[in-house]
């Protein structure tokens, strides 16, 4: 079993699929398991594929992904790609003007920040008190669901 190695990826929602850096695969001494036709900006091209883990912020382990090789880019050594991002839950946050990714899986919860800021901001008020909207209405008439 090849020894992890850290890498800087690209988190793209655009990619359907993960690729890792030619470098990074010959560095991890992986042996190619077949190949597959990709599209990317350059065009179109056939490249070598190789099973891979990757093992993402706070602890999360993705494991078994199929990944096409491509020459590396100079800031990445991997892209995660939609058949990583679609097995489990995405975030973004920007709390206080610092910026959160966060990834878990398998997905185990539907998150909806719309829903979740609603229920903040209208907690503790009945039916029949005043919209915190400021419409003048009461609150069963404009907001509550």
């Amino acid at each position: 079993m090849p020894k992890p190695i850290s890498t800087k990826a690209l988190w793209d929602t655009g990619a359907t699929k993960s690729t890792i850096s030619t470098d990074l695969a010959i560095a991890l001494g992986l042996v190619a398991a077949g190949s597959t036709k990709m599209s990317h900006a350059g065009g179109e091209s056939v490249n070598s594929t190789y099973m891979v883990n990757f093992g993402l912020p706070h602890g999360v382990m993705v494991a078994g992904i199929l990944a096409a090789a491509l020459p590396a880019a100079p800031d990445f050594g991997a892209i995660v790609g939609m058949d990583v991002i679609c097995g489990g839950d995405f975030s973004l946050t920007n709390l206080g003007g610092k910026t959160t990714m966060s990834f878990r899986t398998p997905s185990c919860a539907t998150v909806n920040y719309v829903t979740e800021a609603k229920r903040v901001r209208f907690a503790g008020v009945g039916p029949n008190d005043p919209c915190p909207c400021d419409s003048g209405k009461k609150f069963k008439k404009c907001h509550r669901p």
